[in-house]
């Protein structure tokens, strides 16, 4: 059964804004498992990572992908890298928050250093990065997130819902692909 889940306002999106077809994705930027789901990995000869990034081109303005942030507590720089993406959206827009999920995935490191050298390469005010990694200043965004993942039933990450329906874990395209097809004939 699909769960209704409302998309906060600041949420970061990519694809068409109105969509009929939204996959909602609650995610940790140290998550191993949402890393493989999110992002094309170099040792992937099979093509089983980066499913998301493949739907996303497959399907441009057709879908909307939308970003919920889930950090783990026993992943320590889940919420420094998760306040570091808000803040790029804070301070470019939309487009500069998905630069940022790209660059945090592709991290070998998420420590302070990683993260100030992510944030220079993407333009941001480090200065302001890192008072709002000071005084937490994204934890009310990120943990409502949680919280209504929690009340969907999200229990790890990655958790994708696709129109309200849940993929857990880091699936390969096909079933992206198959739930996407499936909920564009019932829109239409």
């Amino acid at each position: 059964a699909a769960v209704d889940l409302p998309i906060p306002a600041d949420a970061p999106w990519k694809g068409g804004a109105k969509a009929k077809v939204v996959l909602q994705v609650f995610s940790d930027f140290q998550c191993p498992f949402c890393k493989r789901l999110a992002r094309p990995q170099q040792d992937d000869s099979a093509g089983q990572t980066g499913a998301l990034d493949r739907v996303a081109t497959k399907y441009g303005d057709k879908i909307k992908i939308v970003w919920r942030d889930f950090p783990l507590s026993f992943h320590p720089r889940a919420m420094p890298a998760a306040v570091l993406a808000r803040e790029a959206k804070k301070q470019k827009g939309n487009a500069a928050f998905w630069k940022a999920h790209d660059e945090l995935f592709d991290a070998t490191s998420l420590e302070d250093p990683a993260l100030e050298a992510i944030a220079k390469r993407l333009g941001l005010d480090w200065g302001k990065v890192g008072k709002a990694l000071a005084q937490e200043s994204w934890k009310d965004a990120i943990e409502a997130d949680q919280k209504a993942g929690n009340g969907a039933g999200v229990s790890g990450t990655p958790a994708v819902f696709v129109n309200g329906k849940l993929i857990a874990g880091a699936q390969s395209e096909d079933v992206y692909v198959k739930a996407i097809d499936k909920a564009l004939a019932k829109a239409k």
